[in-house]
This record gives C-alpha cells, sequence and structure tokens, in this order.
C-alpha cells in the first residue's frame, strides 16, 4: 500500500513540475514575441508539447530554446534577466566565450519558474559545432510555424543523445517513437541529410542504441563499424574506471564523421582560443589565461594520446 501512496505522490509531483514547465514556456514565448526575438522549442520542452502533449508522461527539468543568431540570444537573454533569471555563470555573455559554446544557461531565482538554456545553433559541443554550421543555419530556415523539420530535429535529438551515450533511457524512447513514425520519404531524407551534414555516426551509433539492423542502412565501412563497436562497449562499461572518465572527456571527438575534420577539431582542443578556454575552465579573469593556457596545453599532450590508445585498444582497457 505504501509504495502504491509513494508511486501515486511521484506522479503527481511529476505532473506538477510539468504543468510548471508548460506555463513557464508559454510565458517565455510571449516575453520573447514582444521583443521580437523568434524562439523553437528543442529537447525535452519540443518532444513534451508534440509526442507527448496528450499525456505529458515525459520528464522535463528545463526548458531549451533556440533562437536565430547570437543578436536574438542576448536580447532574450538580457529580457529574462530583468525578469528573476541570472547567467550560471558570469563569463558566459562575453562575446567569445558565448561565440565558442553557442548556448548560455539562466538560472531561476524563483520557485515559480525554472531554467532555461537558450541556444543559438542546434549543435552546441564546443568542438563538434564548426563540422555542422551549415546543418544550423538549414534547419533554423527549414523551421515551419515554430517547430523543427522532424528529420532535423531527430538528427539534434540523436547528437545529444549519443553525446551523453543515451545515459537517460528517455532520450532513446524519444527517438525511437519519432523514427518509427517516419515515413520511407523521411527516412531517405534522414539518409541524405545525415552524408550531407557529417551526422554518419550520430545516424550509426543512435540506430544502435535503437536495436535496428544497421546492414540495412547501407554502405557501412570498417572504421564506422569499429566505432560503433567502441561507442557500445562504453555504454556498457559501469564502472568509472580512469579509462572510461577519459573516453568520455573526449567522445565527442570520435563522432566527427570527415577526418579532416576530426583532425581541426583535434587541433582545436589542443591550441584553444580564448573563448573556449574560458568554456573549458570557466574562468573570467584575463590575467589567468596565459596560465591556464600553458597547462592546458600540456594536459592536452598527455591526454590526448591516451584518449586515442583507449579508443583504439577499448576492449582491453575498458
Amino acid at each position: 500500500m505504501e509504495l502504491v501512496e509513494n508511486d501515486s505522490a511521484g506522479r503527481c509531483g511529476n505532473l506538477a513540475r510539468t504543468l510548471l514547465v508548460l506555463d513557464n514556456f508559454e510565458w517565455i514565448k510571449h516575453e520573447a514575441e514582444s521583443i521580437g526575438v523568434t524562439v523553437i522549442p528543442i529537447k525535452g520542452i519540443d518532444v513534451l508539447t508534440s509526442i507527448y502533449s496528450e499525456r505529458l508522461d515525459r520528464d522535463v527539468r528545463d526548458i531549451d530554446l533556440l533562437t536565430s543568431s547570437v543578436d536574438d540570444c542576448l536580447k532574450l537573454v538580457g529580457r529574462l534577466c530583468d525578469n528573476g533569471y541570472v547567467p550560471e555563470f558570469d563569463f558566459a555573455v562575453r562575446s567569445d566565450a558565448l561565440l565558442a559554446k553557442k548556448k548560455i544557461s539562466l538560472l531561476s531565482t524563483s520557485p515559480c519558474r525554472v531554467n532555461v538554456d537558450i541556444h543559438f545553433a542546434l549543435v552546441t559541443k564546443k568542438f563538434f559545432s564548426p563540422t555542422t554550421s551549415t546543418f544550423n543555419a538549414d534547419a533554423f530556415a527549414r523551421q515551419k510555424s515554430g517547430r523543427l523539420d522532424s528529420v532535423d530535429n531527430w538528427l539534434f535529438l540523436a547528437q545529444h543523445g549519443c553525446f551523453h551515450l543515451f545515459s537517460d533511457s528517455k532520450w532513446i524512447r524519444d527517438l525511437d517513437i519519432v523514427y518509427q513514425s517516419f515515413t520511407d520519404d523521411e527516412r531517405r531524407t534522414l539518409s541524405q541529410r545525415v552524408e550531407q551534414y557529417g551526422f554518419k555516426r550520430v545516424w550509426l551509433a543512435t540506430l544502435s542504441f535503437l536495436k535496428q539492423d544497421l546492414r540495412l542502412v547501407g554502405d557501412v565501412g570498417s572504421d564506422d563499424t569499429s566505432f560503433v563497436e567502441f561507442v557500445k562497449h562504453l555504454s556498457a562499461v559501469r564502472k568509472k574506471s580512469p579509462a572510461k572518465k577519459t573516453a568520455l572527456s573526449f567522445l565527442e571527438f570520435f563522432f566527427i564523421a570527415d577526418r579532416r575534420q576530426r583532425s581541426r577539431s583535434w587541433l582545436k582542443l589542443i591550441f584553444p582560443r580564448r573563448g573556449m578556454l574560458a568554456n573549458i575552465y570557466r574562468i573570467n579573469h584575463k590575467a589567468l589565461y596565459p596560465l591556464f593556457w600553458v597547462a592546458h596545453v600540456t594536459l592536452m599532450a598527455v591526454t590526448v594520446p591516451l584518449a586515442h590508445t583507449v579508443y583504439r585498444f577499448h576492449k582491453y582497457l575498458l
């Protein structure tokens, strides 16, 4: 009896949280419209208001929104900060840091509001995003009535889940529901955009988590097959060993399908610009940058080869 009551209380609590999130979302949309900013719901708030709109049984803890540009992002940040929000990190509103991160996290100072992440790029990982800037622009252009194109949205949800190794089962559930709803034409469009925007490894890894037969998706090279095996093996390892922590720290780089783009991203990691360095170490003092830059390059000289060693010999090291 007690278990049933606790379960019922938990469902009521989740529903109350969901209703609060939805109310906040409508309020933020109104505020954005009042300053001429178009916002598109992404991630949890998007699936909650689309595929789960009738059942409301999708847990959402905060609100993620996409804007069309860094200027619109900053305009909305300013509006929300005038209404009870504060940036999670002080350095995040600096132009160099914001351009590197491509999003800003706002924390609510009121129990009646939930935290908000405002993006101006769909691919927000610091080193993965330069390879897909065209995808970001095209996806925003293809949106209709404040919603992403279904294929673009699936790709975005897939890369988000992949970078976190689908540590939350709800991400797999979201992607599976959308994927199963695709028509044959939409699946063909998906495979075309995968190649066009460099999402091949994201696509293959996601399909493997959805338990789809990869032999049905066309040409899959030995390098990509090895990568999918690495990702599946890494996700199955439960212990937080040094090797696993190293692999997770550099996971996004291995998802970059094109070798040349992957190499460029590794170089940007090893020799980062100031905005990138600020996001990595969350620093906001000019005098600290030279010191952190030297320390970072030294650290990368050790850890980057280690990450590649773990990738190559993961069956023995993980």
